[in-house]
Protein backbone atom coordinates (compact mmCIF):
# COMPACT_ATOMS: atom_id res chain seq x y z
CA UNK A 1 0.00 0.00 0.00
CA UNK A 2 2.70 2.59 0.88
CA UNK A 3 4.85 1.35 -2.73
CA UNK A 4 1.25 2.19 -4.28
CA UNK A 5 1.50 5.91 -2.48
CA UNK A 6 4.17 6.65 -3.80
CA UNK A 7 3.73 5.71 -7.62
CA UNK A 8 0.61 7.74 -7.15
CA UNK A 9 2.42 10.52 -5.79
CA UNK A 10 5.02 10.56 -8.50
CA UNK A 11 2.22 9.88 -11.19
CA UNK A 12 0.82 13.41 -10.06
CA UNK A 13 3.90 15.16 -9.87
CA UNK A 14 4.96 13.79 -13.51
CA UNK A 15 1.52 15.14 -14.72
CA UNK A 16 2.22 18.75 -12.93
CA UNK A 17 5.52 18.70 -14.85
CA UNK A 18 4.20 17.53 -18.30
CA UNK A 19 3.31 21.25 -18.90
CA UNK A 20 6.61 22.80 -18.26
CA UNK A 21 8.21 20.04 -20.02
CA UNK A 22 5.95 20.85 -23.31
CA UNK A 23 6.90 24.83 -22.68
CA UNK A 24 10.74 24.02 -23.38
CA UNK A 25 10.36 20.82 -25.43
CA UNK A 26 6.90 21.25 -27.09
CA UNK A 27 6.35 17.61 -27.00
CA UNK A 28 2.80 17.79 -28.18
CA UNK A 29 1.31 19.26 -31.27
CA UNK A 30 -1.25 21.16 -30.28
CA UNK A 31 -3.54 23.15 -32.68
CA UNK A 32 -4.06 27.01 -31.39
CA UNK A 33 -7.74 28.25 -30.26
CA UNK A 34 -10.24 29.48 -32.93
CA UNK A 35 -11.32 32.93 -32.72
CA UNK A 36 -10.34 36.38 -31.95
CA UNK A 37 -7.65 36.53 -28.96
CA UNK A 38 -5.10 38.88 -27.85
CA UNK A 39 -2.33 37.89 -25.50
CA UNK A 40 -1.50 39.49 -22.92
CA UNK A 41 1.44 41.43 -23.02
CA UNK A 42 4.00 40.20 -20.10
CA UNK A 43 4.02 42.92 -16.64
CA UNK A 44 7.34 45.37 -15.80
CA UNK A 45 8.16 44.18 -12.47
CA UNK A 46 8.68 47.53 -10.70
CA UNK A 47 8.23 47.86 -6.79
CA UNK A 48 5.26 50.21 -6.56
CA UNK A 49 3.27 47.43 -8.95
CA UNK A 50 4.49 44.44 -6.62
CA UNK A 51 3.29 46.01 -3.39
CA UNK A 52 0.07 47.06 -4.77
CA UNK A 53 -0.37 43.41 -5.81
CA UNK A 54 -0.92 45.51 -9.89
CA UNK A 55 1.92 43.30 -11.21
CA UNK A 56 0.37 39.96 -9.67
CA UNK A 57 -3.08 40.37 -10.72
CA UNK A 58 -1.60 41.13 -14.39
CA UNK A 59 0.78 38.48 -14.13
CA UNK A 60 -1.68 35.95 -14.03
CA UNK A 61 -3.13 35.75 -17.08
CA UNK A 62 0.10 36.43 -19.05
CA UNK A 63 0.94 32.85 -17.48
CA UNK A 64 -2.13 31.25 -17.56
CA UNK A 65 -2.61 32.01 -21.41
CA UNK A 66 0.79 30.72 -21.62
CA UNK A 67 0.73 27.79 -19.79
CA UNK A 68 2.27 24.27 -21.29
CA UNK A 69 -1.32 22.50 -22.76
CA UNK A 70 -3.11 25.65 -22.27
CA UNK A 71 -4.93 25.05 -25.50
CA UNK A 72 -5.41 21.75 -24.91
CA UNK A 73 -7.11 22.04 -21.49
CA UNK A 74 -9.43 24.80 -22.92
CA UNK A 75 -10.93 22.26 -25.49
CA UNK A 76 -10.63 19.62 -22.47
CA UNK A 77 -13.17 21.74 -20.69
CA UNK A 78 -15.47 23.31 -23.52
CA UNK A 79 -16.22 19.76 -24.54
CA UNK A 80 -17.43 18.46 -20.84
CA UNK A 81 -19.25 21.50 -20.96
CA UNK A 82 -20.85 21.30 -24.27
CA UNK A 83 -21.63 17.61 -24.07
CA UNK A 84 -22.87 16.96 -20.58
CA UNK A 85 -24.75 20.75 -20.24
CA UNK A 86 -24.58 22.15 -23.47
CA UNK A 87 -23.14 25.08 -22.27
CA UNK A 88 -20.69 26.88 -25.57
CA UNK A 89 -17.52 29.01 -24.44
CA UNK A 90 -18.12 31.25 -27.81
CA UNK A 91 -19.15 35.08 -28.01
CA UNK A 92 -22.72 35.02 -29.56
CA UNK A 93 -22.93 31.61 -30.43
CA UNK A 94 -26.39 29.88 -29.25
CA UNK A 95 -27.21 26.63 -29.51
CA UNK A 96 -30.72 25.65 -30.94
CA UNK A 97 -32.94 22.51 -31.39
CA UNK A 98 -31.53 19.54 -32.67
CA UNK A 99 -28.29 21.07 -31.86
CA UNK A 100 -28.16 23.49 -34.65
CA UNK A 101 -25.83 26.58 -34.27
CA UNK A 102 -26.91 29.79 -34.68
CA UNK A 103 -25.90 33.63 -33.67
CA UNK A 104 -27.33 35.53 -30.83
CA UNK A 105 -27.60 38.57 -33.35
CA UNK A 106 -29.57 37.25 -36.45
CA UNK A 107 -31.46 35.62 -33.36
CA UNK A 108 -32.03 39.09 -32.11
CA UNK A 109 -32.84 40.70 -35.47
CA UNK A 110 -35.32 37.92 -35.99
CA UNK A 111 -37.15 38.48 -33.19
CA UNK A 112 -37.12 42.49 -33.83
CA UNK A 113 -35.41 43.48 -30.69
CA UNK A 114 -32.95 45.92 -32.46
CA UNK A 115 -35.97 47.40 -34.58
CA UNK A 116 -34.23 50.91 -35.15
CA UNK A 117 -37.59 52.75 -35.68
CA UNK A 118 -40.01 53.78 -38.22
CA UNK A 119 -38.55 57.38 -38.65
CA UNK A 120 -34.75 55.96 -39.06
CA UNK A 121 -35.71 53.73 -41.90
CA UNK A 122 -38.20 56.68 -43.87
CA UNK A 123 -35.05 58.42 -43.93
CA UNK A 124 -32.08 55.71 -44.08
CA UNK A 125 -34.06 54.29 -47.90
CA UNK A 126 -35.14 58.01 -48.35
CA UNK A 127 -31.49 58.72 -49.31
CA UNK A 128 -30.94 55.43 -50.52
CA UNK A 129 -33.75 56.30 -53.01
CA UNK A 130 -32.17 59.67 -53.96
CA UNK A 131 -28.66 57.99 -53.87
CA UNK A 132 -30.28 55.76 -56.31
CA UNK A 133 -31.89 57.86 -58.83
CA UNK A 134 -29.04 60.20 -59.01
CA UNK A 135 -26.13 57.87 -60.20
CA UNK A 136 -28.66 56.20 -62.50
CA UNK A 137 -29.70 59.82 -64.10
CA UNK A 138 -26.36 61.29 -64.12
CA UNK A 139 -23.84 58.53 -64.54
CA UNK A 140 -25.67 55.55 -66.14
CA UNK A 141 -24.69 53.80 -62.72
CA UNK A 142 -26.86 51.24 -61.21
CA UNK A 143 -26.73 51.20 -57.63
CA UNK A 144 -28.46 48.02 -55.92
CA UNK A 145 -29.65 46.82 -52.64
CA UNK A 146 -28.98 43.69 -51.88
CA UNK A 147 -30.66 41.54 -49.13
CA UNK A 148 -28.75 38.17 -48.23
CA UNK A 149 -30.46 35.48 -46.04
CA UNK A 150 -30.75 35.17 -42.67
CA UNK A 151 -30.42 31.40 -40.99
CA UNK A 152 -32.83 32.58 -38.21
CA UNK A 153 -35.25 33.70 -40.80
CA UNK A 154 -34.66 30.56 -43.10
CA UNK A 155 -35.21 27.96 -40.26
CA UNK A 156 -36.65 29.53 -37.20
CA UNK A 157 -38.02 25.81 -36.21
CA UNK A 158 -34.64 24.76 -35.19
CA UNK A 159 -34.11 28.34 -32.65
CA UNK A 160 -34.48 27.38 -29.37
CA UNK A 161 -37.80 26.86 -27.64
CA UNK A 162 -39.80 30.04 -26.51
CA UNK A 163 -38.01 31.92 -29.33
CA UNK A 164 -41.39 32.60 -31.18
CA UNK A 165 -42.89 34.35 -28.07
CA UNK A 166 -39.92 36.91 -28.41
CA UNK A 167 -40.73 37.89 -31.95
CA UNK A 168 -41.72 41.70 -32.36
CA UNK A 169 -43.31 43.32 -35.09
CA UNK A 170 -42.23 44.67 -37.46
CA UNK A 171 -38.70 43.70 -37.59
CA UNK A 172 -36.08 45.83 -39.21
CA UNK A 173 -36.11 43.41 -42.35
CA UNK A 174 -40.10 43.26 -42.91
CA UNK A 175 -40.48 46.91 -42.36
CA UNK A 176 -37.12 47.64 -45.09
CA UNK A 177 -38.84 45.54 -47.45
CA UNK A 178 -41.78 46.74 -47.14
CA UNK A 179 -40.53 50.67 -47.46
CA UNK A 180 -38.35 49.48 -50.31
CA UNK A 181 -41.62 48.61 -52.19
CA UNK A 182 -43.32 51.39 -51.60
CA UNK A 183 -40.12 54.00 -52.73
CA UNK A 184 -39.56 52.01 -55.51
CA UNK A 185 -36.28 51.66 -54.85
CA UNK A 186 -34.11 48.45 -56.60
CA UNK A 187 -33.35 46.15 -54.46
CA UNK A 188 -32.84 42.05 -54.98
CA UNK A 189 -34.21 40.24 -51.40
CA UNK A 190 -32.37 37.26 -51.75
CA UNK A 191 -33.99 36.21 -47.90
CA UNK A 192 -37.20 35.63 -49.85
CA UNK A 193 -35.80 34.23 -53.06
CA UNK A 194 -33.64 31.57 -50.07
CA UNK A 195 -37.24 31.07 -48.45
CA UNK A 196 -38.39 29.97 -51.68
CA UNK A 197 -36.04 27.23 -52.07
CA UNK A 198 -36.08 25.76 -48.72
CA UNK A 199 -38.77 22.98 -49.74
CA UNK A 200 -37.32 21.97 -53.09
CA UNK A 201 -33.58 22.46 -52.76
CA UNK A 202 -31.67 19.20 -53.28
CA UNK A 203 -28.67 20.29 -51.34
CA UNK A 204 -28.55 22.44 -47.61
CA UNK A 205 -28.76 25.41 -48.25
CA UNK A 206 -27.44 26.23 -44.73
CA UNK A 207 -24.38 23.62 -42.89
CA UNK A 208 -25.87 22.52 -39.63
CA UNK A 209 -22.96 24.69 -37.83
CA UNK A 210 -22.28 27.80 -39.91
CA UNK A 211 -24.27 30.85 -40.32
CA UNK A 212 -23.29 31.86 -43.64
CA UNK A 213 -24.81 30.33 -46.75
CA UNK A 214 -23.76 27.04 -47.65
CA UNK A 215 -21.09 26.78 -50.12
CA UNK A 216 -23.95 25.27 -52.89
CA UNK A 217 -26.31 28.27 -51.73
CA UNK A 218 -23.79 30.72 -52.35
CA UNK A 219 -23.25 29.45 -55.62
CA UNK A 220 -27.08 29.61 -56.34
CA UNK A 221 -27.23 33.04 -55.35
CA UNK A 222 -23.94 34.47 -57.15
CA UNK A 223 -25.61 33.36 -60.41
CA UNK A 224 -29.01 35.09 -59.57
CA UNK A 225 -26.99 37.95 -59.21
CA UNK A 226 -25.05 38.13 -62.21
CA UNK A 227 -28.51 37.25 -64.05
CA UNK A 228 -30.00 40.38 -62.14
CA UNK A 229 -27.24 42.51 -63.75
CA UNK A 230 -27.69 41.22 -66.97
CA UNK A 231 -31.26 42.04 -67.13
CA UNK A 232 -30.65 45.23 -65.45
CA UNK A 233 -28.11 46.61 -67.62
CA UNK A 234 -29.45 44.52 -70.80
CA UNK A 235 -26.11 43.19 -71.35
CA UNK A 236 -24.69 39.55 -71.58
CA UNK A 237 -22.11 38.79 -69.13
CA UNK A 238 -19.77 35.92 -68.51
CA UNK A 239 -22.11 32.99 -66.84
CA UNK A 240 -20.69 30.04 -65.12
CA UNK A 241 -22.18 26.54 -65.18
CA UNK A 242 -22.32 23.74 -62.45
CA UNK A 243 -20.55 20.82 -64.03
CA UNK A 244 -20.62 18.47 -61.02
CA UNK A 245 -21.47 18.13 -57.26
CA UNK A 246 -19.06 16.87 -54.92
CA UNK A 247 -20.61 15.74 -51.68
CA UNK A 248 -17.66 15.85 -48.77
CA UNK A 249 -17.36 15.04 -45.24
CA UNK A 250 -14.68 17.04 -45.28
CA UNK A 251 -16.57 20.76 -44.52
CA UNK A 252 -15.05 23.63 -46.14
CA UNK A 253 -14.87 27.14 -46.21
CA UNK A 254 -18.06 28.81 -44.01
CA UNK A 255 -19.71 25.56 -43.13
CA UNK A 256 -18.64 24.83 -39.80
CA UNK A 257 -17.94 28.67 -39.11
CA UNK A 258 -19.90 28.60 -35.57
CA UNK A 259 -18.50 25.36 -34.42
CA UNK A 260 -14.99 26.24 -34.54
CA UNK A 261 -14.90 29.22 -31.84
CA UNK A 262 -16.30 26.71 -29.84
CA UNK A 263 -13.00 25.34 -29.52
CA UNK A 264 -13.72 21.37 -28.57
CA UNK A 265 -11.90 18.38 -28.36
CA UNK A 266 -13.73 16.79 -31.22
CA UNK A 267 -15.58 18.08 -34.42
CA UNK A 268 -19.00 17.58 -34.31
CA UNK A 269 -21.00 14.94 -35.88
CA UNK A 270 -22.49 15.98 -39.43
CA UNK A 271 -23.51 14.68 -42.76
CA UNK A 272 -22.25 15.40 -46.05
CA UNK A 273 -22.20 19.15 -47.59
CA UNK A 274 -22.58 19.54 -51.45
CA UNK A 275 -19.39 21.62 -53.11
CA UNK A 276 -20.08 22.22 -56.32
CA UNK A 277 -17.69 21.99 -59.28
CA UNK A 278 -18.30 25.38 -61.34
CA UNK A 279 -16.95 26.51 -64.71
CA UNK A 280 -16.51 29.61 -66.56
CA UNK A 281 -17.35 30.05 -70.06
CA UNK A 282 -15.44 31.91 -72.57
CA UNK A 283 -15.22 35.85 -71.81
CA UNK A 284 -14.76 36.30 -75.88
CA UNK A 285 -17.80 38.70 -76.96
CA UNK A 286 -18.76 39.35 -73.66
CA UNK A 287 -19.52 42.58 -70.94
CA UNK A 288 -18.02 42.38 -68.00
CA UNK A 289 -19.18 45.41 -65.93
CA UNK A 290 -17.19 47.33 -63.66
CA UNK A 291 -18.39 46.56 -60.04
CA UNK A 292 -18.11 47.97 -56.06
CA UNK A 293 -19.65 45.46 -53.39
CA UNK A 294 -20.20 47.32 -50.36
CA UNK A 295 -21.06 44.56 -48.17
CA UNK A 296 -20.55 42.15 -45.22
CA UNK A 297 -18.93 38.77 -44.74
CA UNK A 298 -21.54 36.85 -46.80
CA UNK A 299 -19.71 38.07 -49.74
CA UNK A 300 -16.13 36.43 -49.06
CA UNK A 301 -17.43 33.09 -50.69
CA UNK A 302 -18.70 34.96 -53.69
CA UNK A 303 -15.43 36.59 -54.04
CA UNK A 304 -12.58 33.75 -52.49
CA UNK A 305 -14.49 31.42 -55.18
CA UNK A 306 -13.17 33.96 -57.65
CA UNK A 307 -16.77 34.53 -59.48
CA UNK A 308 -16.43 38.15 -59.76
CA UNK A 309 -12.48 37.80 -61.82
CA UNK A 310 -14.04 36.00 -64.65
CA UNK A 311 -17.53 37.70 -64.54
CA UNK A 312 -16.53 41.85 -64.13
CA UNK A 313 -13.98 43.44 -65.23
CA UNK A 314 -12.83 45.78 -62.40
CA UNK A 315 -14.30 44.98 -59.07
CA UNK A 316 -13.64 46.52 -55.47
CA UNK A 317 -14.98 44.77 -52.17
CA UNK A 318 -15.35 47.35 -49.37
CA UNK A 319 -15.45 44.86 -46.27
CA UNK A 320 -18.24 46.62 -43.95
CA UNK A 321 -17.33 49.97 -45.84
CA UNK A 322 -13.84 49.61 -44.27
CA UNK A 323 -11.22 47.83 -45.96
CA UNK A 324 -10.60 47.72 -49.45
CA UNK A 325 -10.18 44.28 -51.01
CA UNK A 326 -8.17 43.20 -52.74
CA UNK A 327 -5.87 45.67 -52.34
CA UNK A 328 -5.85 45.42 -49.04
CA UNK A 329 -4.23 41.70 -49.25
CA UNK A 330 -1.20 43.51 -50.16
CA UNK A 331 -1.57 46.96 -47.70
CA UNK A 332 -3.90 47.61 -45.87
CA UNK A 333 -6.31 50.46 -47.94
CA UNK A 334 -9.17 51.66 -46.10
CA UNK A 335 -12.36 53.20 -47.56
CA UNK A 336 -11.44 56.55 -45.56
CA UNK A 337 -8.98 57.70 -47.22
CA UNK A 338 -10.50 57.28 -50.80
CA UNK A 339 -12.31 59.92 -52.43
CA UNK A 340 -15.73 58.54 -52.42
CA UNK A 341 -17.25 59.99 -55.50
CA UNK A 342 -14.43 59.15 -57.85
CA UNK A 343 -14.30 55.66 -56.99
CA UNK A 344 -17.94 55.35 -57.32
CA UNK A 345 -18.46 57.31 -60.38
CA UNK A 346 -16.08 55.06 -62.49
CA UNK A 347 -18.41 51.84 -61.68
CA UNK A 348 -20.74 50.22 -63.51
CA UNK A 349 -22.69 48.92 -61.05
CA UNK A 350 -22.91 49.29 -57.27
CA UNK A 351 -24.06 46.40 -54.81
CA UNK A 352 -24.72 47.40 -51.27
CA UNK A 353 -24.96 43.65 -49.62
CA UNK A 354 -26.18 43.01 -46.40
CA UNK A 355 -27.78 40.24 -44.21
CA UNK A 356 -30.39 40.99 -41.65
CA UNK A 357 -28.00 40.67 -38.79
CA UNK A 358 -26.64 44.58 -39.60
CA UNK A 359 -29.74 46.15 -40.95
CA UNK A 360 -29.40 47.57 -37.46
CA UNK A 361 -26.31 49.55 -38.93
CA UNK A 362 -27.49 49.23 -42.88
CA UNK A 363 -24.83 50.14 -44.85
CA UNK A 364 -22.23 51.31 -41.89
CA UNK A 365 -22.80 54.73 -43.87
CA UNK A 366 -22.00 53.83 -47.32
CA UNK A 367 -25.18 55.62 -48.56
CA UNK A 368 -25.14 58.83 -46.16
CA UNK A 369 -21.83 59.22 -47.34
CA UNK A 370 -23.06 59.77 -50.69
CA UNK A 371 -26.04 61.49 -49.71
CA UNK A 372 -23.77 64.42 -48.46
CA UNK A 373 -21.59 64.25 -51.11
CA UNK A 374 -24.39 64.89 -53.41
CA UNK A 375 -26.59 67.59 -51.66
CA UNK A 376 -23.58 70.15 -50.51
CA UNK A 377 -26.52 72.85 -50.58
CA UNK A 378 -28.52 71.18 -48.05
CA UNK A 379 -28.09 71.63 -44.07
CA UNK A 380 -26.27 68.70 -42.41
CA UNK A 381 -28.37 67.02 -39.81
CA UNK A 382 -25.61 66.60 -36.97
CA UNK A 383 -28.40 64.92 -34.81
CA UNK A 384 -29.06 61.62 -37.36
CA UNK A 385 -25.09 61.22 -37.92
CA UNK A 386 -24.86 61.17 -33.50
CA UNK A 387 -27.85 58.73 -34.35
CA UNK A 388 -25.44 56.61 -36.72
CA UNK A 389 -22.33 56.55 -34.81
CA UNK A 390 -24.64 54.69 -31.80
CA UNK A 391 -25.77 52.07 -33.81
CA UNK A 392 -22.38 51.36 -35.61
CA UNK A 393 -20.68 51.04 -31.58
CA UNK A 394 -21.28 47.50 -31.27
CA UNK A 395 -21.31 47.55 -27.25
CA UNK A 396 -23.23 50.44 -26.67
CA UNK A 397 -26.04 49.46 -29.15
CA UNK A 398 -26.26 46.31 -27.04
CA UNK A 399 -26.71 48.00 -24.12
CA UNK A 400 -29.19 50.45 -25.93
CA UNK A 401 -31.01 47.45 -26.62
CA UNK A 402 -31.28 46.07 -23.46
CA UNK A 403 -32.30 49.48 -21.84
CA UNK A 404 -35.42 49.71 -24.01
CA UNK A 405 -36.27 46.31 -23.40
CA UNK A 406 -35.91 46.79 -19.34
CA UNK A 407 -37.78 49.83 -19.60
CA UNK A 408 -40.01 48.74 -22.23
CA UNK A 409 -39.53 51.84 -24.52
CA UNK A 410 -38.90 52.30 -28.03
CA UNK A 411 -34.75 51.43 -29.10
CA UNK A 412 -35.66 54.48 -31.61
CA UNK A 413 -36.66 56.70 -28.82
CA UNK A 414 -33.40 55.67 -26.71
CA UNK A 415 -30.76 56.22 -29.25
CA UNK A 416 -32.29 59.79 -30.15
CA UNK A 417 -32.14 60.49 -26.56
CA UNK A 418 -28.41 59.29 -26.44
CA UNK A 419 -27.78 61.41 -30.01
CA UNK A 420 -29.34 64.95 -28.06
CA UNK A 421 -27.47 64.37 -25.39
CA UNK A 422 -24.17 63.93 -27.63
CA UNK A 423 -24.87 66.74 -29.43
CA UNK A 424 -25.33 69.10 -27.15
CA UNK A 425 -22.48 68.03 -25.18
CA UNK A 426 -19.78 68.38 -28.72
CA UNK A 427 -21.33 70.91 -30.17
CA UNK A 428 -23.66 73.41 -28.33
CA UNK A 429 -23.61 75.96 -31.15
CA UNK A 430 -24.73 73.23 -33.71
CA UNK A 431 -27.34 71.92 -31.55
CA UNK A 432 -28.62 75.77 -31.26
CA UNK A 433 -29.23 75.77 -34.54
CA UNK A 434 -31.28 73.19 -35.26
CA UNK A 435 -33.39 72.52 -31.58
CA UNK A 436 -33.37 76.53 -30.68
CA UNK A 437 -34.31 76.59 -27.38
CA UNK A 438 -34.69 73.22 -26.12
CA UNK A 439 -31.20 73.19 -24.43
CA UNK A 440 -32.42 75.66 -21.85
CA UNK A 441 -35.90 73.69 -21.48
CA UNK A 442 -33.95 70.70 -20.41
CA UNK A 443 -31.86 72.97 -18.18
CA UNK A 444 -35.11 74.46 -16.56
CA UNK A 445 -36.52 71.36 -15.85
CA UNK A 446 -34.09 69.93 -14.16
CA UNK A 447 -33.84 72.52 -11.96
CA UNK A 448 -36.78 71.78 -9.31
CA UNK A 449 -36.33 75.21 -7.69
CA UNK A 450 -36.48 77.06 -10.86
CA UNK A 451 -39.49 75.09 -11.95
CA UNK A 452 -41.25 76.03 -8.77
CA UNK A 453 -40.73 79.25 -9.43
CA UNK A 454 -42.29 79.08 -13.35
CA UNK A 455 -45.49 77.39 -11.28
CA UNK A 456 -45.97 80.40 -9.92
CA UNK A 457 -45.04 82.47 -12.30
CA UNK A 458 -47.92 80.49 -14.63
CA UNK A 459 -50.79 81.04 -11.62
CA UNK A 460 -49.93 84.56 -11.62
CA UNK A 461 -50.15 85.29 -15.44
CA UNK A 462 -52.89 83.23 -16.39
CA UNK A 463 -50.45 80.76 -18.21
CA UNK A 464 -49.79 76.99 -18.55
CA UNK A 465 -46.84 75.89 -16.86
CA UNK A 466 -45.92 74.69 -20.72
CA UNK A 467 -46.26 78.04 -21.64
CA UNK A 468 -44.33 79.64 -19.08
CA UNK A 469 -41.27 77.36 -19.03
CA UNK A 470 -41.63 78.14 -23.21
CA UNK A 471 -41.17 81.66 -22.52
CA UNK A 472 -38.40 81.64 -19.98
CA UNK A 473 -36.39 79.52 -22.24
CA UNK A 474 -36.91 81.40 -24.96
CA UNK A 475 -35.41 84.42 -23.23
CA UNK A 476 -32.75 82.56 -21.35
CA UNK A 477 -31.88 81.73 -25.00
CA UNK A 478 -31.77 85.12 -26.31
CA UNK A 479 -30.01 86.14 -23.29
CA UNK A 480 -26.90 84.04 -23.56
CA UNK A 481 -26.87 83.73 -27.92
CA UNK A 482 -28.76 86.97 -29.33
CA UNK A 483 -27.27 85.64 -32.71
CA UNK A 484 -28.17 82.14 -32.61
CA UNK A 485 -31.66 83.54 -30.81
CA UNK A 486 -32.13 85.61 -33.76
CA UNK A 487 -31.41 82.97 -36.84
CA UNK A 488 -33.44 80.30 -34.98
CA UNK A 489 -36.31 82.64 -34.40
CA UNK A 490 -36.28 83.63 -38.28
CA UNK A 491 -36.42 80.13 -39.37
CA UNK A 492 -39.44 79.69 -37.32
CA UNK A 493 -41.16 82.62 -38.84
CA UNK A 494 -40.50 81.23 -42.09
CA UNK A 495 -41.56 77.92 -40.94
CA UNK A 496 -45.34 79.14 -39.86
CA UNK A 497 -45.34 81.00 -43.13
CA UNK A 498 -44.77 78.41 -45.30
CA UNK A 499 -46.63 76.16 -43.39
CA UNK A 500 -49.67 78.71 -43.36
CA UNK A 501 -50.27 78.53 -46.74
CA UNK A 502 -51.13 75.25 -48.44
CA UNK A 503 -49.98 75.96 -51.73
CA UNK A 504 -47.09 77.49 -51.19
CA UNK A 505 -46.56 74.41 -48.91
CA UNK A 506 -47.15 71.85 -51.53
CA UNK A 507 -44.83 73.76 -54.09
CA UNK A 508 -41.94 73.26 -51.23
CA UNK A 509 -42.60 69.65 -51.12
CA UNK A 510 -43.02 69.21 -54.37
CA UNK A 511 -39.37 71.39 -55.07
CA UNK A 512 -37.91 68.95 -52.56
CA UNK A 513 -39.34 65.90 -53.65
CA UNK A 514 -36.74 64.45 -55.34
CA UNK A 515 -34.64 64.30 -52.06
CA UNK A 516 -37.03 62.06 -50.43
CA UNK A 517 -36.41 64.22 -47.38
CA UNK A 518 -39.25 63.68 -44.15
CA UNK A 519 -41.52 66.47 -44.05
CA UNK A 520 -40.21 68.59 -41.01
CA UNK A 521 -36.83 68.28 -42.81
CA UNK A 522 -38.32 69.84 -45.96
CA UNK A 523 -39.55 72.87 -44.35
CA UNK A 524 -36.20 73.30 -42.24
CA UNK A 525 -33.71 73.06 -45.24
CA UNK A 526 -36.13 75.37 -46.77
CA UNK A 527 -36.99 77.85 -44.55
CA UNK A 528 -32.53 77.62 -44.09
CA UNK A 529 -32.22 78.68 -47.66
CA UNK A 530 -34.77 81.88 -47.46
CA UNK A 531 -33.16 82.66 -44.46
CA UNK A 532 -29.71 82.32 -45.80
CA UNK A 533 -30.85 84.05 -49.01
CA UNK A 534 -32.78 87.23 -46.86
CA UNK A 535 -29.64 87.49 -45.13
CA UNK A 536 -27.51 88.05 -48.03
CA UNK A 537 -29.66 89.84 -49.65
CA UNK A 538 -29.81 92.48 -46.44
CA UNK A 539 -26.18 91.94 -46.12
CA UNK A 540 -25.51 92.90 -50.05
CA UNK A 541 -27.72 96.05 -49.45
CA UNK A 542 -25.74 96.97 -46.51
CA UNK A 543 -22.45 97.04 -48.00
CA UNK A 544 -23.73 99.01 -51.43
CA UNK A 545 -24.81 101.52 -48.67
CA UNK A 546 -21.50 101.40 -47.09
CA UNK A 547 -20.22 102.11 -50.42
CA UNK A 548 -22.19 105.02 -51.63
CA UNK A 549 -21.39 106.75 -47.88
CA UNK A 550 -17.40 106.28 -48.68
CA UNK A 551 -18.18 108.09 -52.17
CA UNK A 552 -19.94 111.07 -50.45
CA UNK A 553 -17.05 111.63 -47.80
CA UNK A 554 -14.47 112.04 -51.02
CA UNK A 555 -15.42 115.30 -52.88
CA UNK A 556 -13.41 114.52 -55.56
CA UNK A 557 -14.90 111.11 -56.04
CA UNK A 558 -18.42 112.13 -55.58
CA UNK A 559 -17.77 115.22 -57.95
CA UNK A 560 -16.82 112.23 -60.96
CA UNK A 561 -20.04 110.55 -60.07
CA UNK A 562 -22.15 113.95 -60.29
CA UNK A 563 -20.53 114.70 -63.93
CA UNK A 564 -21.12 111.07 -64.96
CA UNK A 565 -24.73 110.87 -63.48
CA UNK A 566 -25.54 114.37 -66.02
CA UNK A 567 -24.06 112.79 -69.37
CA UNK A 568 -26.07 109.94 -68.50
CA UNK A 569 -29.01 111.34 -67.80
CA UNK A 570 -29.34 109.82 -64.43
CA UNK A 571 -30.44 111.23 -61.29
CA UNK A 572 -27.55 111.67 -58.36
CA UNK A 573 -28.55 108.61 -56.26
CA UNK A 574 -29.20 106.10 -59.29
CA UNK A 575 -25.80 106.46 -60.94
CA UNK A 576 -24.38 106.30 -56.96
CA UNK A 577 -26.20 103.22 -56.42
CA UNK A 578 -24.77 101.98 -59.70
CA UNK A 579 -21.42 102.47 -59.41
CA UNK A 580 -21.66 101.48 -55.71
CA UNK A 581 -23.24 97.65 -57.24
CA UNK A 582 -20.21 98.00 -59.99
CA UNK A 583 -17.87 98.26 -57.27
CA UNK A 584 -19.37 95.41 -54.83
CA UNK A 585 -19.06 92.71 -58.13
CA UNK A 586 -15.97 94.03 -58.98
CA UNK A 587 -14.98 92.88 -55.41
CA UNK A 588 -16.58 89.26 -55.65
CA UNK A 589 -14.51 88.92 -58.55
CA UNK A 590 -11.32 89.10 -57.60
Amino acid sequence: MHSAKKIALFVIIALLFIPLLHNQLHIFRIAPLNGDFVLPEKPTLEKAGWLSGDFQAKYDPYLEQRLGLHNLLVRINNQIDYSLFKKVHAEGVIIGKNNVLHERDYFRAWTGEDFIGEKTWDKKLGRLKFVQNHLKRTYGIDLVLILEPSKARFSPETLPEGSAERRKEPSNYKYMVNRLRELGVRYLDLNSYYLALKDTSRYDLYPKYGVHWSVYGMTLMADTIIKYIEHLRQIDMPDFHIIDITLSDSLRDTDYDAAKPLNLLFELPHGPMAYPVIRFEDQKGKTRPDVLVEGDSYYWNIFNARIPDHCFNNHSFWYFNALVYPDSYYDSTFVNDLDIKKEVEKRDVILIMTTERFLFKYDWGFTDALFTAYTPDLEPDSQYTYENNIRKNIEFFDNLVARAELNNKKLEDIIQEEAEFMFKKNDLAGYLKRKGPDYHRSVIAADTAWMHAIERQAADSGLSVEEALTRNAEFMFWKQDPDLYSRWKAIQNIKQTIESDPSVLASVMDQYSGYYLPREEVLYQEACRRYQTSKGELDRSREIDRIIQTIRNEPAWLTAITEKARKQHRTLEEQLRLDAIWMLERQKNR
